[in-house]
């Protein structure tokens, strides 16, 4: 039983439907995900803890981010060992445009299972959640 769950956890994070919904979950889409969500200025070390990755990490999506244009780096005119990161209004339309495409087709995936499978795996995922966290 628990390895047919380990399978077909394989198979759901393989799947090629799944594959940009869980890029959301790490990396650069998820750091522009985070600003878009801030709706302001955020920190490195507040990314690193949203992200749950290291500071070198941290320092390698943003350095990639600011290269494309999607986030803007200011050191702090008040406090010069702070930086506060936004995001630019490519990065915004980026990420807006690409948030909409996976959570529509995230949705239409969804409206295939009924109700009360969705609120059973809801209920099965939180405890899944509790317990991880505890």
């Amino acid at each position: 039983m628990k390895n047919d769950f380990i399978q077909e956890l394989y198979n759901l994070y393989s799947s090629k439907k799944m594959k940009n919904f869980f890029e959301f979950a790490q990396g650069e889409k998820r750091a522009l995900l985070e600003f878009k969500l801030a709706k302001g200025d955020i920190s490195p070390s507040d990314l690193c803890q949203k992200l749950n990755v290291s500071k070198q990490r941290i320092t390698s999506i943003l350095n990639s981010l600011y290269e494309k244009k999607y986030i803007t780096i200011n050191i702090d005119e008040n406090d010069r060992r702070k930086t506060n990161i936004k995001l630019t209004p490519n990065g915004k339309k980026y990420i807006d445009k690409l948030s909409d495409y996976v959570l529509t087709d995230l949705n239409k995936t969804i409206s295939k299972i009924s109700s009360k499978d969705i609120d059973k795996l809801t209920e099965i995922m939180a405890n899944i959640n509790k317990i991880l966290n505890e």
